[in-house]
């Protein structure tokens, strides 16, 4: 920017002088003005610029201004305080020269830009500069408020404006326009004359016979103002063609991508039609299409249809199909459409070659096909679990071998059983979406099966055999069909569980059948609501030949110490007169022997009885040694074992119509003492006892009573001692029974002999006349019971209650009150009191010395009350307020 030197520059200075003097602080320089150029056109823009320092005091002030003065006058003024500053400062305003504040004319004129500034701080210091510029016409310009293109056929009005070619905002209002529209051969077609309006616009009217399709060029002129020059631009009008439009009527919008491999591809179908502007079909046209992978023409199918199949070689996206239609006579027309390529389907198909059985393994194998090509799919990531029930789940990964194919085998708990579910998830990679699968499973077990020859398989009688049936966690399973086999594959038996898992078979063994050990067929037939498989069990079975056992008697008598012969039959039905091993043995096994017999014969056998086999009944089992035979029924004897017992009685006496005083002692053959004995007595020749003693001790000293009816004298009394297992002993006693007397003896009382000889005193006998009386035979010796000393020695009177027999009634002992004394005890602690001596007095049930009345007081732990935690402190605004 360039200070005009032919400018008038005038500045004045006023000062002013006041009461008070001027301040250091006060301060003020004017460095330039200037604008941007000093020759303009209307509508262009004046820029000013204005360099000023001024710093003063909070009274002072400094005030700024510029001005414009066209031919026309002050058309521009832009004023304002500044506030003080010690820095040097830009001050800028700028103004657009309006067509009705100057007519420059075809001479062009002149103007003025001002620039004003006065300053006071005391004293006013100020300056002014005056910069002349030269004003001129400015250019036109014209453009369309909307696009000048017009479908052929139609009829169109277009809006033109004419402005300032500097300034579009000034427009040429009001005045007249000349429009002119030539075709391609420069043959005018339209001319119209016009006035602009206020906002300088004019209209252009086209019609639709007014040309073909093609570029127009539109003209528009105007005569110079005393503000702008004279205009002539041309724009160019388009008539285009019909318009024409493209529907996408059919498309896929989606489809597999590529292979993994790029073996396979998958096709989209495209199809579209080509309409004008009367929706009527367009035939003849040329159709592409495009997207960012390939590109293609489309097939024309007639009636303005068009189709194309676009192989989508790509990995998964969303694509953008773009559609264009040419046709020389229309438009042209284009549409597109999105395309997905979405990953691929795959299918799982899982398969195993053998049942699932719980405890065991099962191998499965799964195979990955893509679903649309059809092939296997290799290296997919997959994860394979196997649940049983709600409890059991094994879970392995892998991935798909180069055949597409995965194989595991899983290991199922001997626990587990039941509805399973096989499952597998491939894992989603690039090309294909995740798959979740479910293939059902249904696990069975093998039953544990036991079983129990009830009658063993016998030529010509009835085989039984139950079983038993548990799941592996031993519990009974019922309503489970069987099938017995023998080994030619007949059937023998068949038979269901019970609800204890119970099962009895039966069958007839026929007298063809081969003897010895055979293998059988037991066939459990599948229960899928049991969750039963399947299975068929080997069982081994014995087949004999019948034995049956015949004895003379079922129960033989045996003494100890003495010989028993046994004689019995065994008889052989299918097999006559065979040599067999046979063993005989008691349940004590005191009593044993091995033979060998011939059967269909009488044996005889001869049991030595020793002194110390048990007493009592012996269940001897007869069991044949040899493989090929077997009993049937009942097998055994009972041979009773008796001992023999020696009783030492002793009577010591017997007196009519009382007892007989006995001793008893008895033993048996072995010395052993019986746990008990019976005896009856019989007297003379009667056969029924008089008397019978039961389970008495074998060694005793007791009393018979004796009946009325056996007089005094001599009787034959028989004593029957008998004990269980021993033989019955009698023993035959002569006894005297004696009559019990009562003797009185008188005494005489003679006088005392004067020759000083003993005589008998008034209270007593003399003991030589006794003597005497008795040494003649005048007095008969009583029965020995008379001279037992039956009379007690204690008064019938007497009582165990003596002070010697009771010492608890003698000991001096009383029970006698006590005071309580125990010490008093009082806890103290944070505000207890502890109860004084006085009050305690008054609850003792004894009065109590005390050596104090004083009342003992225990205060609380003394406590420090302690105020809450200050907060942390407000911070406040470094500002304080005044009024704080």
């Amino acid at each position: 920017m360039n200070r005009n030197a032919l400018a008038i520059v005038a500045i004045a200075v006023f000062i002013a002088f006041g009461l008070i003097s001027p301040v250091s602080a006060f301060y003020f320089e004017f460095d330039y003005f200037e604008t941007d150029m000093l020759t303009y056109e209307v509508g262009e823009t004046i820029h000013m610029v204005a360099k000023v320092t001024a710093d003063f005091s909070e009274d002072g002030w400094c005030y700024v201004s510029f001005a414009i003065v066209t031919d026309f006058g002050p058309v521009f003024d832009d004023d304002y305080f500044i506030p003080p500053s010690p820095d040097t400062r830009i001050l800028l305003s700028s103004y657009i020269i309006q067509p009705e504040h100057t007519f420059p004319g075809v001479n062009g004129t002149s103007g003025f830009v001002i620039f004003n500034v006065e300053a006071f701080d005391g004293y006013s210091q100020g300056a002014s500069e005056i910069i002349g510029i030269n004003i001129t016409r400015g250019p036109l310009t014209a453009y369309a408020l909307e696009p000048l293109s017009v479908p052929y056929g139609t009829d169109k009005s277009f809006s033109l404006r004419i402005v300032s070619a500097h300034n579009s905002n000034i427009t040429l209002s009001n005045s007249p326009v000349s429009i002119d529209i030539y075709n391609a051969d420069s043959e005018l077609v339209v001319h119209s004359n016009d006035t602009t309006d206020n906002n300088g616009e004019v209209t252009v009217n086209w019609n639709s016979s007014l040309g073909p399709p093609g570029d127009y060029n539109l003209t528009v002129s105007c005569n110079g103002t005393d503000a702008f020059h004279p205009l002539s631009e041309s724009l160019t009008l388009t008539v285009q063609p019909p318009e024409s439009s493209l529907i996408a009527t059919s498309y896929s919008d989606s489809v597999h991508c590529q292979l993994h491999d790029g073996s396979h591809v998958n096709l989209a179908d495209l199809r579209v039609k080509h309409l004008n502007h009367l929706s009527e079909p367009i035939n003849d046209s040329i159709v592409r299409w495009n997207t960012e992978f390939a590109n293609g023409n489309m097939t024309s199918l007639g009636n303005g249809t068009y189709s194309s199949t676009i192989a989508f070689a790509v990995d998964p996206g969303l694509y953008r199909v773009n559609v264009t239609a040419t046709n020389p006579s229309y438009q042209v027309a284009t549409t597109s459409v999105l395309i997905a390529a979405i990953q691929r389907d795959v299918i799982v198909n899982v398969e195993s070659a053998q049942p699932a059985i719980c405890g065991q393994s099962i191998t499965i194998e799964i195979i990955v096909t893509d679903q649309a090509a059809n092939t296997t799919i290799s290296a997919i990531p997959l994860s394979v679990s196997l649940t049983i029930g709600n409890s059991t789940e094994i879970i392995t990964q892998g991935a798909t071998n180069e055949s597409g194919c995965f194989r595991h085998s899983f290991l199922i708990p001997e626990t587990s059983w039941g509805m399973g579910v096989i499952s597998v998830q491939t894992n989603e990679t690039t090309h294909y979406v995740q798959m979740h699968y479910q293939e059902p499973l249904i696990v069975s077990f093998i039953p544990e099966v036991t079983h129990e020859i009830l009658f063993p398989s016998a030529l010509g009688y009835e085989t039984a055999v139950l079983l038993h049936l548990t799941d592996p966690l031993d519990a009974d399973v019922g309503s489970i069909s069987v099938e017995l086999f023998n080994s030619t594959g007949y059937v023998l038996a068949t038979g269901t569980s019970d609800m204890i898992g119970l099962i009895l078979l039966q069958w007839y063994t026929t007298p063809g059948t081969q003897v010895g050990l055979a293998n059988y067929s037991l066939v459990i037939l599948d229960e899928p609501s049991k969750h039963v498989c399947e299975t068929t069990l080997l069982l081994e079975f014995m087949t004999y030949y019948p034995l049956t056992f015949s004895s003379v008697h079922t129960i033989w008598d045996a003494v100890r110490g003495q010989t028993t012969t046994v004689s019995f039959l065994i008889e052989s039905e299918w097999a006559f007169q065979q040599t067999i091993g046979i063993a005989l043995l008691d349940s004590e096994h005191q009593l044993s022997t091995t033979e060998i017999i011939l059967t269909d014969t009488t044996v005889n056998f001869t049991f030595t009885i020793a002194h110390n086999v048990i007493l009592g009944m012996h269940t001897i089992t007869v069991s044949i040694n040899n493989t090929k035979y077997i009993a049937i029924g009942p097998f055994d004897f009972e041979l009773i074992v008796y001992g023999t017992m020696d009783a030492d009685i002793v009577i010591m006496e017997a007196f009519y119509g009382e007892t007989i005083a006995m001793s008893l002692d008895v033993h048996d053959d072995n010395g052993s003492i019986p746990s008990s004995i019976n005896v009856s007595v019989f007297v003379d020749n009667s056969g029924d006892p008089f008397f019978v003693w039961m389970n008495l001790s074998p060694s005793l000293l007791g009393s018979i009573p004796l009946p009325l009816w056996i007089n005094p004298g001599v009787h034959n009394i028989t004593l029957e001692v008998s004990s269980p297992w021993l033989e019955t002993t009698n023993r035959f006693l002569d006894i005297l029974i004696w009559m019990r007397t009562n003797l009185t003896l008188t005494i005489s009382v003679g006088e005392r002999r004067q020759d000083g000889q003993s005589s008998v005193e008034p209270f007593g006998i003399q003991t030589e006349a006794i003597a005497a009386a008795i040494s003649s035979g005048s007095i008969m010796r009583p029965p020995p019971i008379l001279l037992r000393d039956t009379t007690p020695t204690d008064s019938p009177t007497a009582r165990d209650t003596s002070p010697a027999n009771c010492p608890k009634l003698s000991s001096g002992t009383s029970n006698r009150s006590t005071v309580w004394a125990n010490s008093l005890i009082s806890l103290s602690g944070n505000g207890q009191r502890v109860r004084s001596l006085r009050d305690l007095i008054e609850l003792a049930l004894v009065p109590v010395a005390m050596t104090s009345s004083t009342d003992l007081e225990v205060q609380p732990n003394e406590t420090t009350p302690h105020s809450a935690s200050e907060g942390p402190a407000t911070t406040t605004s470094a500002r304080r307020s005044r009024f704080s």
